[in-house]
């Protein structure tokens, strides 16, 4: 049941997870091996800051998204990002200065921009009510499962071979994808292709009885009228949705986890093996991620947003401390374990909440005929939260070290738990779809 929605939300996914895993191969601590692969680059730390200064075209990703998944589906719009995608590849593999590997990394961050958006629409038109939550939280395991591959990647082979390994990975999902993979069938509606629309519903459920289903798509669809449209975005259960999904995206790329994600390794750096524990902390944080489906169904939203900040910030006020010994030189020896066991906290924590929770409430809560550009503009400023919160990890770790960074984080982490329990609202989720299926 449900096998060609699985099969095209799998593999639609997978086209981007090579972007994902390259979008963390961008880790400062990683400069020098940069320039051992590279023996004509002779970048320094300053340079090789530009490159990941240049993932804000995630931003600009987000927008082009929101301007094309109407106009030549979902499934052509994923297709087509994985031609610039390998070019990207191909210019990293061949870079001889810093210039293309900009280019480089504008381009693949432009690219995992524009296919989170695509993807939110896409997965949620797909899929049942009853298990969307399920596959949208696979979006929080597209990051994590490119994290980890990253990390077990990495310590064995140089930034050419990587990119050749990612590029490899491109071709095979987008062939799959291809072949597998299913245009929406709210898309083809738009179009009036209903006969396709059928066609693709059949395979979608694998069950020919989908008339009903159909009926419904094509009411919810024709609602999209040019006098319906402004009048939506002024109403109060939209303006108040957008209130509460954009802050949660704000609260979840300013949670501190790209340090985790991105820069575990340098965080580790006086582990023992920082290689070996950056890898466990990417499994247990994929791992957990792949079972939070589960807990999403079983508890409410709002219970799992204020568990998983009030973890988050205790885990970063560990990690300040430890930190703060460390920088002052104080004996930090019998607590060695705490920055590992502290990662491996928040990676639960996150993934319990503030990691697929924001997701799943962005697909939901905004009526069709306001969806796309609401779901652009959100995952847009998500992005550009995301390309500021790395530049605060930077210069913050580099001027006043790591933990005040933590403590600033964790700090934050409270305020977002504060703001599920007072603001947010247990039936926010459906509270603006409901309205827009009454009219």
């Amino acid at each position: 049941m449900f096998r060609g929605a699985a099969l095209s939300i799998v593999t639609g996914s997978l086209v981007v997870l090579s972007a994902c895993t390259g979008l963390s191969s961008w880790d400062l601590s990683d400069y020098k091996k940069l320039n051992a692969t590279y023996s004509q680059l002779h970048a320094n730390i300053g340079e090789f800051s530009w490159i990941v200064n240049l993932s804000v075209g995630l931003v600009l990703g987000a927008v082009l998204a929101g301007f094309t998944v109407n106009r030549v589906g979902r499934k052509r719009s994923l297709l087509f990002l994985a031609l610039p995608l390998s070019c990207s590849y191909l210019t990293t593999i061949f870079a001889t200065n810093v210039i293309p590997l900009c280019m480089s990394a504008f381009v693949a961050s432009t690219v995992v921009g524009g296919s989170f958006t695509i993807l939110v629409i896409y997965i949620g038109e797909l899929c049942p009510e009853d298990y969307r939550h399920v596959a949208l939280s696979f979006l929080n395991v597209l990051i994590t499962l490119g994290t980890f591959v990253y990390h077990v990647l990495i310590p064995h082979l140089s930034y050419s071979h990587l990119n050749i390994a990612l590029l490899c990975l491109e071709i095979v999902t987008g062939v799959t994808f291809l072949i597998v993979g299913s245009e929406s069938p709210y898309y083809h509606v738009t179009k009036r292709q209903f006969n396709s629309a059928r066609v693709t519903l059949r395979y979608l459920r694998d069950d020919d009885d989908v008339d009903g289903e159909l009926d419904d798509i094509k009411n919810i669809v024709h609602v999209k009228r040019i006098d319906n449209v402004w009048k939506e975005i002024k109403s109060k259960e939209v303006k108040s949705s957008n209130f509460v999904v954009s802050n949660l995206l704000l609260f979840q790329q300013f949670s501190g986890v790209y340090a985790v994600l991105f820069y575990t390794q340098t965080v580790l750096q006086n582990a023992t093996s920082p290689e070996l524990s950056a890898i466990i902390v990417s499994a247990i944080h994929l791992l957990s991620s792949l079972a939070i489906p589960a807990v999403v169904a079983s508890y409410r939203r709002k219970l799992l947003l204020i568990v998983s900040a009030l973890a988050m910030s205790l885990s970063q006020a560990s990690l300040g401390v430890y930190a703060y010994l460390n920088e002052h030189n104080l004996e930090v020896s019998r607590v060695a374990f705490l920055p590992l066991l502290s990662l491996i906290v928040y990676s639960l924590a996150f993934n319990v909440g503030f990691g697929p929770v924001p997701w799943i409430m962005l697909s939901e809560v905004f009526p069709y005929n306001v969806k796309h550009g609401f779901v652009a503009l959100n995952v847009g400023c998500a992005w550009m939260n995301k390309f500021m919160s790395i530049n605060v990890y930077l210069k913050l770790s580099r001027s006043i070290g790591f933990s005040w960074y933590f403590f600033l984080f964790g700090t934050l982490n409270l305020v977002a738990g504060i703001f599920a329990k007072f603001v947010v609202k247990e039936g926010q989720v459906n509270q603006a779809s409901q309205k827009h299926d009454d009219l």
